[in-house]
């Protein structure tokens, strides 16, 4: 096991080199995220590091050649007027921490760094002596500065106010168990008329909040902000409309990666946290985004129950064993076949169109984020096997079907929260040509992103079909999409013809640029030695490894937890 490991190790090292180029690339540049900066972390619930952590972290950016840019800089390299040096980098600073006046800026000016600082327009309005409410708990307004110390920064050259909205740096109760979610991308759930909000409800309550914020920053220093940091990096399409209706043209998201000046609408940040030591810091730096996929399958028909409370306990098991994976992303296969004849006939989530088994797709989703701290949830979805009271769904020459279709995934991405959409064509019938299934995805993906952020696309498709597909058809699909997951279901079992067919896999997919990178191997239970399948894959260099099984509720915590483990976690990777 400790061979695979290490094998796995320096794959992914010999992979950052090869991602470095992305630093070439004209005009690019990175944004860190920081929050409190104090002597000494106490409180684990605020997002710290310590000033001597900072001063190495500015130290070091200075000494190896990364350039300081703002907010004037993105702007002029968007429109043409300059370029952006090499190895641009933009600071960013979060929520209005008194420590940005007393220990942040002070090395602004040693350094002669520019930032930008988000605030809070609900938590500065509230007076001295009084309380404020700091995502879902109370804390007193001294933890923040005042607006004599804003303008103070702001006349130094060095510092732009952004908005961190006005009154949504909180979560609002989002499902009928009660989760909380991120206030301003989240339909809110009245437990008392068992009703969730309607969307023009949801669109003036968002607006609102959004022109207040930069109204109040507006009172008390005259400036209109151009920038807004989406608290808990939670964004749409709708909040990103609104925002540049007031101004706002740049949005900085959570999102991973390196940004070029057409990004502004939601630029990425590399988040500097509690547990960020300098190995972090520094692996963030120079790969910033990319980390290979480790991924485990999950049915919601096997958490479901029609007792409610056997529900919960069946996804509080889930939950722990996932938590003990360390794994980045896990699919969730959002629907029922009721007749197991490959169609889909009831939906995980309220919807206009299908049947609800139960409300659970948001529940599960949200629980999978906020406690087995997964960084990625794909839903799992036909592409158009649908049906209802025996009618089938059709993608081809049928308009009232794809209206349909197309109103399923827009109330999916309405009521739930997740990263991406595994379109699973695994089904015979489910399945056209590489053409209509890209045109579809497309359509479906324009239709989800009025209320999502950016999501990733992939393919859900079993090894025949990858062997069954024409050279053309094939590299559309692997190149087109985000991630391909081929499911290896039906891998030989024995170990000698098992290691020919994966041989011949990887030779498949390989021959197109860039494609072994973007496929994810899922192995299912009893076919044949995954973990010698994984080990040959990694000295493939394909990284990207995913599990399928029968049902992980069942499954007990013993060996076979302990071998899921050794494939699929990432709990060894240079980022952590």
């Amino acid at each position: 096991m400790k061979i695979l490991k290490i094998l796995s190790l320096v794959l992914i090292l010999n992979l950052h080199l090869t991602a470095s180029e992305l630093f070439l690339k004209k005009n690019s540049f990175q944004i860190l995220c920081y929050h409190n900066v104090v002597d000494k972390i106490v409180d684990t619930k605020i997002m710290s590091i310590t000033t001597d952590q900072l001063i190495e972290q500015f130290k070091w950016l200075k000494a190896n050649g990364y350039n300081i840019i703002n907010i004037d800089d993105i702007l002029k390299a968007k429109n043409g007027e300059k370029d952006l040096p090499q190895k641009a980098v933009l600071l960013t600073f979060d929520d209005g921490y008194k420590s940005f006046y007393t220990r942040i800026y002070p090395l602004l000016k040693l350094f002669d760094f520019p930032a930008v600082y988000a605030l809070v327009g609900r938590w500065m309005q509230t007076p001295l002596g009084e309380d404020i409410l700091y995502g879902n708990t109370l804390r007193p307004r001294e933890l923040l500065l005042d607006w004599d110390e804003v303008n103070e920064m702001i006349r130094s050259g060095l510092v732009e106010i952004a908005s961190h909205s006005y009154d949504s740096h909180h979560g609002i109760i989002a499902n009928p168990q009660g989760n909380l979610q991120p206030a301003l991308t989240t339909l809110k759930f009245d437990p008392k008329t068992r009703r969730y909000e309607r969307v023009d409800e949801y669109i003036k309550r968002v607006d609102f909040d959004i022109k207040k914020s930069s109204d109040v920053i507006y009172k008390y220093t005259g400036y209109r902000v151009r920038a807004i940091a989406w608290p808990y990096g939670a964004y749409n399409a709708i909040v990103q409309k609104i925002a540049r209706k007031y101004g706002m043209n740049l949005t900085l998201t959570l999102d991973d990666g390196v940004n070029t000046p057409k990004d502004i609408a939601a630029l990425k940040r590399i988040l500097i946290g509690n547990a960020s030591g300098f190995k972090t810091f520094y692996w963030s730096m120079k790969e910033p985004g990319f980390s290979p996929n480790r991924s485990l399958f999950i049915d919601i028909d096997d958490i479901y129950d029609k007792d409610a409370k056997k529900a919960n306990e069946k996804l509080g098991k889930v939950i722990e064993k996932i938590a003990k994976l360390k794994i980045s992303t896990v699919v969730l296969k959002a629907y029922s076949d009721v007749d197991n004849d490959g169609f889909a006939d009831s939906l995980y989530f309220p919807n206009s169109v299908l049947p609800m088994k139960a409300d659970l797709l948001n529940r599960v989703a949200w629980q999978l984020k906020s406690r087995a701290k997964i960084d990625g949830v794909y839903v799992r979805m036909p592409l158009s096997a649908f049906e209802f009271h025996d009618k089938k769904f059709s993608v081809t020459n049928n308009k009232g079907d794809i209206k349909k279709i197309k109103q399923i995934y827009f109330d999916m991405a309405k009521q739930s929260f997740f990263e991406g959409v595994l379109f699973d064509i695994t089904q015979k019938t489910d399945y056209t040509d590489a053409k209509t299934l890209i045109k579809t995805a497309d359509i479906l993906k324009k239709k989800m992103r009025y209320f999502t952020k950016e999501i990733t696309l992939g393919v859900l498709m079993d090894m025949k079909r990858v062997f069954s597909l024409n050279k053309n058809d094939l590299k559309k699909i692997l190149t087109t999409f985000d991630h391909t997951f081929i499911d290896m279901k039906t891998m030989p079992k024995d170990k000698r013809a098992s290691k020919k067919r994966l041989l011949e896999l990887i030779k498949k997919v390989r021959i197109f640029t860039g494609a072994l990178q973007k496929c994810d191997f899922v192995f299912n239970e009893n076919r044949g030695d995954f973990l010698y399948q994984s080990k040959l894959l990694l000295v493939n260099k394909a990284v990207n490894l995913s599990y399928k099984p029968g049902n992980f509720v069942k499954e007990s915590d013993g060996a076979k937890l302990a071998a899921l483990i050794d494939l699929l976690s990432l709990k060894d990777s240079p980022f952590e």
